[in-house]
């Protein structure tokens, strides 16, 4: 063998010749094949295995050169050939021995390593029945990246974590993905407390970022898995921001006596102004309705203002004689504060729209509306009875002086454009102001 590799290779003409002498004791070398596949390890889940998910090179010219010439700086290609659509380069007929495969002129694309011997060694074996073809590879691999981002609920809307403002949800499961419907996992993490998360040693490629949604979650239109490139190198970051999911105060107000909800809205009225102690209520108006939110702060407050943007959790309560509400002093509601809004503007009604009570729950305004009599005494809750113009009498509840409302506030004969809440007191309307503002003396 030694001989063999070498033996300079001898032309098919001089092998002719030297049969035609009739010098029969000697024979060509054994031969045998060779393969040599250039590639992109593109599949971590098969890492140095090609797969179809991998990059095949193809044109790549490869060179073998007989291992015995092979010095530091290389050595001349005693056969070439170039790569196929797969990838491969195949040799036939190379002569039995040890060769060293050469890549010709190619580096591999920007960002990708070569992971093993730039002139990997294959021995090629002599000829028998059957005998498969000798192989070697250059397996090229992308340096890993990273995903990271924040996972939060921007509760300011200036689209940037700040903690102590934005809520986090540490704990929530954050899933990395090779297809968007989850079932291709490549890793998996948990939000931490920073509301951060991050994927270490992600081989560059397209993937999804998926997060966990527990009951009351929403990630908007932009759903709950998110598509992200990873390159070579580089950290990728990909955020996501998340709501919770409220119920309409128009539903609200038809679901059961227990039924625990969400309530989301801006305040129309805050904690003091109407009732104190064990019957103090606050008032929430969404889009579709209003309602009175029982159990809460009984005293005035600098966070739940009017006009600020809230979200209630609370439990449908028993009617209060009547009044629709949320939220017991036993179960108290938990109000999240979500920063200020505009002011709910009043609706004009007239004094039958007040009694039909359609609006029920949300702030309405009565103009032109007379005093008729008012209430001896000195409690701090009472009631006043007026004629508006269409002549419907309409009453307007005092619930509390916290709000600076006496009976000094009204003068029986006088006229005034009332400003307050709708609700009813055993199916009798009544409208509720909130502070002397709300009762203004017109002509």
């Amino acid at each position: 063998m030694p001989s063999l590799l070498r033996r300079a290779p001898v032309a098919v003409g001089a092998l002719a010749l030297v049969a035609a002498c009739g010098d029969t004791g000697v024979a060509p070398p054994d031969t045998g094949d060779v393969t040599v596949r250039v590639y992109l390890d593109r599949d971590p889940a098969s890492p140095g295995i090609f797969t179809p998910t991998d990059s095949a090179f193809a044109g790549v010219s490869v060179g073998l050169v007989a291992a015995s010439t092979l010095t530091a700086q290389g050595g001349t290609p005693t056969f070439t050939a170039t790569t196929n659509a797969q990838g491969v380069a195949t040799f036939t007929g190379v002569p039995a021995g040890q060769y060293a495969a050469a890549l010709a002129n190619f580096t591999g694309p920007t960002g990708a390593v070569l992971t093993g011997s730039a002139t990997p060694v294959v021995s090629v074996p002599l000829r028998a029945l059957g005998a498969r073809p000798a192989s070697a590879e250059f397996r090229f691999a992308w340096f890993p990246g990273t995903v990271t981002g924040l996972v939060f609920r921007d509760l300011n809307g200036n689209g940037s974590f700040e903690a102590g403002t934005d809520i986090t949800a540490a704990g929530l499961a954050v899933r990395l993905t090779r297809d968007s419907a989850g079932t291709q996992l490549v890793q998996s993490t948990t939000l931490a407390a920073n509301a951060s998360y991050t994927f270490e040693t992600v081989a560059p490629g397209t993937y999804f970022v998926q997060y966990a949604t527990p009951s009351g979650f929403t990630f908007g239109a932009a759903g709950t898995s998110r598509r992200v490139t990873v390159a070579p190198r580089r950290a990728t970051t990909l955020n996501a921001t998340f709501a919770t999911i409220t119920t309409p105060i128009a539903t609200v107000r038809t679901l059961p006596v227990g039924t625990p909800v969400l309530i989301g809205g801006i305040l129309t009225s805050r904690p003091g102004q109407m009732g104190t102690g064990p019957s103090a209520e606050v008032w929430v108006q969404d889009e579709t309705g209003g309602v009175a939110v029982f159990g809460g702060p009984t005293a005035d407050s600098t966070r739940l203002l009017v006009g600020t943007r809230v979200e209630v959790s609370a439990t449908v309560a028993a009617p209060f004689n009547g009044q629709l509400q949320v939220g017991t002093t036993a179960a108290p509601p938990t109000y999240l504060v979500l920063g200020p809004a505009t002011p709910v503007a009043p609706v004009a009604q007239t004094g039958m729209q007040v009694n039909a009570r359609t609006l029920e729950g949300r702030l309405v305004s009565l103009a032109g509306w007379r005093v008729t009599s008012i209430p001896t005494g000195t409690g701090a809750a009472f009631t006043v009875l007026g004629v508006a113009p269409d002549g419907q009498t309409v009453q307007l509840r005092v619930g509390s002086n916290l709000g600076g409302i006496t009976r000094a506030n009204f003068a029986v004969g006088a006229t005034y454009t009332i400003t307050g809440v709708l609700s009813q007191f055993n199916t009798t309307a009544q409208v509720k102001p909130r502070t002397p503002a709300d009762i203004v003396v017109t002509p």
